[in-house]
């Protein structure tokens, strides 16, 4: 089933006063403005009108398109023009591309017709592009199959074959008719100009056989006239010259005066080399009368010369001479006027093929740049999730190396309360038995044992206050440097984390290692207070570990510049110069440095550039190493300012 039928069909369905009418009558007209233009222009009118009543405007805007598209087919080209234009108009206020693609493809059409190849490819260029946008296929094979046809009058002819082929079975697939007819003939034509006559031939054929079925008699003509120049080059002139008149009969019939100018042209020709003298010169008679009156220049050379060289074979040389002049005068201004309009257009050609070809490939960069931003964000959100829980594993790594320290110090007061506790229950007994030994309470006071078990439970309670307050400290500087109630974006005072973190990693020190400390008065600030704190871990757990005997670090505090500074020195082995380029990369590790936590600095470099600070280490061997922890104190109070 054709698209013609189809949209029959589609019709009979409709309700008489719809947009749904209004369009199925549009797109029907589209389909048989050639083959039927009579029936096409009733329609046409019908769907203008009905348009009108129901204030349509993609109704409206298809109607200009049709009347653009008749006019060209009476042919009224200057009128086509103006309502294509005014359809292109109105596309364009309801942004319907599809429609501009169509309004530009015919154009297109109309500038090729007046010999304007430049503009008439803009216009079919930006039609096809446009159909290409929207999805518009049917738009999108016309504007190929136009494109085919200028290449192929600027003789490019491999060019040509190639969008020929493309619009062919895109026609086929929507079931245009005319198009795949048209598809067929443009291909056919590419073959014969590549000098395959033969395949030529086969693909004319096709095309033929589909027109006459529809009785699409404009391309038909076409056809035809195409087919005898092709068995005239073949040298078969009795069926190139019925071929010639089938074509001729026809555009006379439709009143297409352009391609009678063309068929008789052609029909001279052939009677020359079929030595029909008299009736060549009544035919190239017939042509120079139509081509002037259609003011076509290139075809009144052609019935020049074919008028000269006629008047030559009989001898009438005068007469010869003087049509050999008109076509020489003619031929240098159609010749340099071609001439210019090839230069012209074969540049606007390059132009646009060029800016085509550019454009292609700055949009597939801007694919492979979008596809490499987007690689990235990923990576960066999985790094951004890998730093946190990596955060989180070290944080639970330095909390583990603390568990035996931490079972140290609690373990002395433990054992101490423990300890008082037996005695507490030993004298506990005593003063028990010697109130039940005792006969008065003078008795009882003056019992040396009784006033002794008195004493120690006296001194006993002191000795358990003061365990329970160890504990009590242990486990609040504990909680201080993991912040587990405290996870938040707060403001907080840094000395008390420097702190806690000194407390929880004493039993490391080994009575060998001094700490001094030079606090300055330094404002709060805003962190994640767990984090901070085990930025402090990690540094002074590092340099612990790299004071190998006796020796000090130091811990200084400070502000300038907005900012606090957090200075830890150690009199440690240092780190040799070759290896701080990788101080903060993961899995840093070696026997002679100072350096022995794996991932530690990294850790505290991440979390120190999550609070947009900064740190820095400065280290002599065999001297010691200074590392510098630099945070602002105008951060923000939100978490985001921090991230």
């Amino acid at each position: 089933m054709n698209r013609i039928t189809i949209l029959e069909s589609k019709l009979k369905k409709t309700k008489p006063e719809s947009t749904a009418r209004i369009d199925i009558l549009n797109d029907l007209v589209y389909e048989i403005a050639t083959p039927y233009p009579e029936r096409a222009k009733k329609l046409a009118d019908e769907a203008y009108k009905l348009s009108q009543k129901l204030k349509y405007k993609k109704g409206l805007a298809h109607a200009d398109r049709n009347q653009g598209m008749i006019s060209f087919f009476k042919p009224d080209p200057e009128k086509a023009r103006d309502f294509l234009l005014s359809a292109l108009d109105k596309y364009k206020k309801i942004g319907h591309k599809a429609g501009e693609a169509d309004a530009l493809f015919y154009l297109g059409l109309i500038y090729w017709g007046f010999g304007d190849i430049t503009k008439g490819f803009e216009y079919t260029s930006s039609s096809l592009k446009l159909s290409r946008e929207s999805g518009h296929s049917l738009g999108e094979a016309w504007a190929l199959n136009m494109l085919g046809g200028y290449y192929y009058d600027l003789q490019v002819y491999p060019q040509s074959l190639e969008h020929f082929q493309k619009a062919y079975p895109m026609f086929e697939k929507l079931h245009a008719i005319k198009g795949e007819a048209r598809s067929l003939n443009g291909i056919g034509n590419n073959y014969h100009k590549m000098g395959d006559s033969q395949k030529a031939l086969r693909y004319q054929h096709r095309s033929l056989k589909i027109l006459q079925a529809y009785k699409i008699e404009q391309i038909e003509s076409r056809v035809l006239n195409d087919i005898a120049g092709i068995l005239q080059a073949f040298g078969n002139y009795e069926d190139a010259f019925e071929h010639y008149e089938r074509s001729l009969s026809l555009r006379r019939k439709i009143g297409h005066t352009t391609g009678e100018t063309t068929t008789l042209l052609d029909l001279g020709n052939l009677l020359v080399l079929q030595k029909e003298n008299d009736k060549a010169l009544e035919v190239f008679a017939q042509a120079l009368q139509l081509a002037e009156q259609i003011n076509a220049k290139p075809k009144i050379c052609k019935a020049y010369q074919g008028l000269s060289q006629v008047y030559g074979q009989q001898d009438q040389y005068k007469k010869a001479l003087e049509f050999y002049k008109k076509f020489h005068e003619m031929e240098r201004e159609v010749y340099q006027d071609d001439f210019d309009k090839k230069l012209q257009n074969m540049k606007a050609i390059h132009d646009l093929e060029t800016s085509q070809k550019m454009a292609e490939i700055h949009r597939l960069r801007n694919v492979e740049l979008k596809g490499k931003n987007e690689r990235l964000a990923s990576l960066l959100n999985e790094l951004k999730t890998t730093q946190i829980q990596l955060v989180h594993a070290e944080k639970m790594a330095s909390l583990g190396k603390l568990v035996a320290g931490i079972a140290h110090e609690i373990n002395n007061p433990i054992g101490a309360i423990s300890s008082t506790n037996n005695v507490n229950s030993i004298c506990i007994k005593r003063v028990e038995k010697g109130i039940e030994d005792s006969n008065s309470p003078a008795e009882l006071a003056d019992s040396q044992q009784f006033q002794k078990a008195i004493a120690i439970l006296k001194s006993n309670i002191g000795v358990i206050s003061k365990g329970a307050d160890r504990i009590n400290t242990l486990i609040k500087n504990l909680k201080n440097f993991s912040q587990l109630d405290e996870a938040e974006f707060q403001k907080v005072d840094i000395h008390e984390g420097i702190e806690s973190v000194l407390l929880l990693i004493k039993n490391k020190l080994r009575d060998q290692i001094e700490i001094v400390k030079k606090y300055d008065e330094i404002p709060e600030i805003y962190c994640y207070p767990s984090q901070l704190n085990q930025v402090f871990m990690n540094l002074l757990t590092n340099a612990i570990q790299a004071i190998e005997t006796k020796g000090t670090i130091s811990i200084e505090t400070s502000q300038a510049d907005d900012c606090v500074h957090v200075c830890i020195s150690d009199t440690g082995r240092g780190i040799p110069k070759q290896e701080l380029n990788t101080l903060f990369e993961f899995d840093f590790s070696n026997s002679s440095s100072r350096i022995k936590m794996g991932s530690g600095l990294v850790i505290a470099y991440t979390i120190i550039q999550r609070h947009k600070g900064h740190i820095k280490v400065d280290s002599t061997v065999g001297k010691g190493s200074t590392f510098i922890v630099t945070l602002p104190t105008n951060l923000h109070k939100n978490r985001e300012n921090a991230e």
